[in-house]
């Protein structure tokens, strides 16, 4: 890791420094390189734990709301459903109302698997995300990404 600080203290970023998108794409590949790990403990990809979360608390919810409320792609959105599935820890129900409108539901397996991948994110992966901020600055940190990718 050494060997990289002085890398960088030697890398002139001047003209990168002051540009916003830069450093969400270092945070960024921060995050993915992070997460891999955790998603590899898990065999879970990122927007696999938030389909999970958004089921468990909104039983029934339409793939297409995810895929839209989070900018995923809907083809996306099926492939990771689909595994999820498979894996029996969502299931997928026509609605009652209108059974061409299909919904998802987390099952008792998949609740107790995201409790465990909740938990460990909260203890283990979070605070290495945020190790180098204060509770303040973390709380502000997610006040500021929210406005850069809300509308």
């Amino acid at each position: 890791m050494a060997a990289r600080s002085i890398v960088l203290e030697q890398t002139d970023l001047s003209d990168l420094s002051e540009h916003t998108g830069y450093h969400i794409r270092r945070a960024h590949t921060y995050f993915t390189r992070v997460f891999s790990v955790y998603g590899k403990r898990f065999n879970l990809r990122s927007q696999q734990a938030t389909i999970l979360a958004l089921t468990d608390k909104n039983p029934g919810i339409a793939p297409t709301c995810i895929a839209d409320a989070n900018d995923i792609k809907r083809s996306l959105v099926a492939k990771l459903v689909s595994d999820l599935e498979t894996r029996g820890l969502i299931t997928t129900r026509s609605s009652k109302t209108d059974r061409r409108r299909k919904g998802l539901h987390i099952t008792a397996k998949g609740r107790a698997f995201l409790r465990r991948v909740m938990e460990t994110f909260a203890t283990e992966l979070d605070p290495l995300l945020t190790r180098n901020l204060t509770n303040g600055e973390k709380t502000t940190l997610i006040k500021l990404l929210t406005k850069i990718y809300q509308d």
